[in-house]
């Protein structure tokens, strides 16, 4: 058993002490990665393909997966009781039901995944187990997933490398009169040449108007001497996201152009700086609006970065009324903008590892 099962283990003991439970249930491709160890690609594909980890607060902890996938989520998975339901002959709630009759929780407090879970699977699951009564484990999940294990981070640390590597070999390759399209689709190859696996979202936008658009599609314009060119694009590489903005000049930048690029840099690394265990998520937003005002810079979103992991936009969420404190290897996405009207979207997203010493 590896040590983040103990850790999960330990946390979801106690906080089904505290909350009267008996078991946690995470149903979703990126808790059952979280919980389990082990990336179930087609669960994402396959909606009624249901994997699921059971967390009881007593014992060991359970893996089940369809038939179809027991051979990878046996070999990849730390959980010892890894098990399958034929899939077409059992249905995933009869296979849960079945697990928590065992361990006794017929008549149990249940916490399940509710966010994902789908209506019709919670119903026969009610159906299946009518004595027990089910409450929300979207807590502890979100919070156990906050501080990321040194494996998670070396793995973390060479997706970032690489996502950067994809997004430079996108603009180096790229000359004056090509499309936006064409530098998204150099960008997009980069990434899978370098190990991603798709790149599922990619904005990228080319002069003034284009950039002040939040997410704007990149579509058959050409790319013109002096004008911004603007990425945010996500990676994702076994089951986890990288995400990255960074901005270009198709030949040489203006004064205006580097004047107002420069202290979007400044601010970010302000923010970068400011990052440290204990300090809380909305007074490191404030923190940031604070110095953008004193410096004379526009600060164009209600939030200033999140955590990234398994998810996209994990928590900490760094934004003004969340007051949860950073903490070490915790990490964050970093991501400041300023709109400019006549001159666009001047925006940078770097990813950072929270340390005792500051960030990496």
């Amino acid at each position: 058993m590896g040590t983040k099962y103990e850790f999960l283990k330990e946390r979801f003991s106690h906080w089904l002490g505290e909350n009267g439970g008996g078991a946690v249930v995470a149903v979703s491709p990126e808790n059952v990665l979280h919980t389990s160890g082990a990336y179930i690609a087609s669960q994402r594909m396959i909606r009624d393909r249901l994997a699921m980890t059971i967390y009881p607060a007593e014992g060991e902890a359970a893996f089940l997966v369809g038939d179809v996938v027991h051979r990878t989520a046996k070999a990849d998975s730390w959980i010892e009781d890894t098990r399958a339901y034929a899939e077409h002959h059992q249905t995933p709630m009869e296979g849960l039901a079945e697990i928590l009759r065992e361990n006794g929780l017929a008549r149990s407090r249940i916490a399940l995944e509710t966010r994902y879970l789908p209506a019709e699977s919670y119903l026969e699951l009610v159906r299946e187990l009518p004595d027990a009564v089910f409450f929300d484990a979207e807590e502890i999940l979100d919070e156990t997933r906050m501080i990321k294990s040194a494996d998670e981070i070396d793995l973390m640390r060479r997706n970032a490398i690489a996502a950067e590597k994809a997004i430079e070999y996108g603009y180096l390759f790229s000359r004056p009169g090509d499309t936006e399209r064409q530098v998204v689709a150099r960008m997009r190859r980069a990434l899978l040449e370098l190990g991603g696996e798709w790149n599922p979202f990619i904005t990228l936008a080319a002069g003034t108007a284009n950039t002040l658009e939040g997410h704007h599609v990149a579509g058959d314009k050409p790319i013109l001497p002096g004008e911004i060119l603007r990425v945010d694009m996500v990676g994702f590489w076994r089951g986890y996201y990288t995400d990255f903005a960074r901005m270009a000049v198709v030949e040489e930048p203006s004064k205006a152009q580097r004047e107002l690029y420069h202290p979007v840099v400044h601010v970010q690394r302000h923010v970068m700086e400011a990052a440290r265990p204990g300090v809380r998520a909305c007074d490191l937003y404030q923190a940031c609006a604070d110095y953008s005002q004193q410096i004379g810079m526009s600060l164009d979103v209600n939030l200033i970065g999140h955590s990234l992991g398994i998810g996209l936009h994990e928590y900490p969420v760094l934004g003004p009324t969340y007051e949860k404190p950073l903490a070490a290897n915790m990490t964050l996405c970093i991501e400041i903008a300023s709109r400019v009207p006549d001159l666009g979207m001047f925006h940078v997203e770097d990813l950072i590892l929270v340390t005792q010493d500051g960030y990496e």
